[in-house]
């Protein structure tokens, strides 16, 4: 494999548009991380195993809605790329309808017994993590359905705009992590 024959213009446009992608992961992991990071830094490490209890089981009900954009990834783009909108709208609405089917019942089940539920799995010191796991269940629910949207835009190739809004949501976080 020459390095002499590549054709630079097809590295330049790779690198163009994996470069914000890349950006744009390294800002969503920072941003999944803050809040046990600073949980640490404030509280210590009592306070981060009360959090990433509940983190854990929401992440793993998030993964229903992260598989669904995922899917959404490839559609958008081709719709996009043949100016579909319409199809696009509408296909990106059922997704997050299957997702709200398949979740709303889990998180109203863990939102109504969610002592019982980590008491159950976890024992008696898991109460302690009762009130985060609300908190976060309602999170999830509200990410669930924002994260076909934001597939939305970076599938049609608004990476400048998906990376905005993932710094927004990171600064966001800190601060109200550091008021609150």
């Amino acid at each position: 494999f020459p390095i002499i024959n590549t054709d630079w213009q097809y590295v330049k446009l790779y690198l163009s548009f994996s470069f914000p992608i890349i950006l744009l992961g390294f800002v969503a992991s920072y941003t999944r991380s803050i809040d046990k990071i600073m949980l640490q830094m404030f509280w210590g490490s009592t306070s981060v195993g009360v959090y990433a209890l509940p983190e854990k089981l929401t992440v793993l009900i998030f993964s229903v809605s992260l598989s669904a954009s995922g899917l959404l990834w490839a559609a958008n783009s081709n719709l996009y790329a043949k100016g579909n909108f319409s199809r696009m709208k509408e296909i990106t609405h059922k997704a997050i309808k299957i997702i709200l089917l398949i979740i709303s019942p889990v998180i109203l089940f863990l939102l109504i017994f969610t002592e019982e539920f980590l008491t159950i799995i976890f024992g008696n010191d898991a109460h302690l993590s009762v009130i985060t796991m609300r908190f976060l269940l309602i999170g999830c629910f509200f990410n669930s359905i924002r994260l076909p949207y934001a597939t939305q835009i970076i599938s049609t190739g608004h990476l400048k705009i998906g990376m905005l809004l993932n710094l927004q949501v990171l600064i966001t976080n800190t601060i109200l992590n550091l008021v609150f």
